[in-house]
Order: structure tokens, then sequence, then C-alpha cells
């Protein structure tokens, strides 16, 4: 049976400008493209020489900015990137102004389910189910039908 990959389709703009001027020199299975690059997701960044040119910059497989894609498609199964210039951006990862980094938009809290949330009525001694709509004493759960915590 042939082996079926996965590849995450991101924007060049999650990459600073240094790392794409590479070409993919100093990063392991890295292709370049005319409009972007594939480099490969390997399962584990520990096995890359830190400093392969030995002056004690991190650059190649270990720029800080290769290794948080890395991290970010290997956590998604992915085996393979492409980083194309029409790609659509992910508000996950940082995105770069040439060199400059720019952190992730930050995301809103999520909102716990309607039935986790509990409305105060107008006497603070019981409290509403956001489930069912029964009244529960105030700190306490709801005991309502099918009883749902």
């Amino acid at each position: 049976m042939p082996t079926i990959i996965k590849m995450l389709d991101l924007s060049t703009a999650h990459l600073p400008r240094r790392v794409l001027d590479m070409d993919g020199e100093g990063i392991t299975a890295c292709h370049p493209k005319p409009y972007g690059l594939f480099l490969w997701v390997p399962s584990d960044d520990g096995a890359f020489d830190p400093d392969p040119d030995g002056d004690g910059d991190p650059d190649g497989d270990n720029d800080p900015a290769v290794l948080e894609v890395r991290a970010y498609a290997r956590a998604l199964g992915c085996d393979w990137i492409l980083f194309d210039a029409d790609a659509d951006e992910t508000t996950d990862l940082a995105t770069y102004d040439g060199n400059t980094r720019i952190a992730p938009s930050p995301q809103p809290p999520p909102h716990p389910p309607a039935h986790k949330r509990r409305r105060r009525s107008r006497a603070a001694k019981v409290e509403t189910c956001g489930r069912c709509g029964r009244e529960f004493p105030a700190g306490g759960e709801c005991s309502g039908p099918g009883y749902h915590p």
C-alpha cells in the first residue's frame, strides 16, 4: 500500500526574510520553489547540529522560526510544510515583516459551553442552569432532568 503523507499549507509570512533568502541552504530537506518552499517535518528537531557553521548563531534547521513552524506542523501530524506566497496565514503562528517578528494575534478565551455557564438570579442565593433553566442553590450544581453537571 502506498504511503500517504500530510502537508500543511502555510503563508511565507510565517518565515523571516533571512530564512527565505537562504534558498534552502542549511535546512535539511528544504526544497525552494519560485514562490515558496517545501520543508520536511522530522519527528524530532534534536538530531540537528545546533550551530553548523560555528558562528554562534542558530540558523538553518535551528532558526527559531523554523523550529516554531516545524513544532506546529508536528503537533498537527504533518510530514511536510508547503510555504506559499499565496497561502493563508494562521493566527496560531507569528508572522514576519522582513526579519521582524510580529506576535500571533491573541485569541479570545473560549466561552464555556452553555450548560456550564451559571447565571445569577436576582436573589443571590440561587443560580439558574444555562441548559435547562432550573434554579439551584448558589455554589451547587443543577440536578434537573437528566442531571447534567
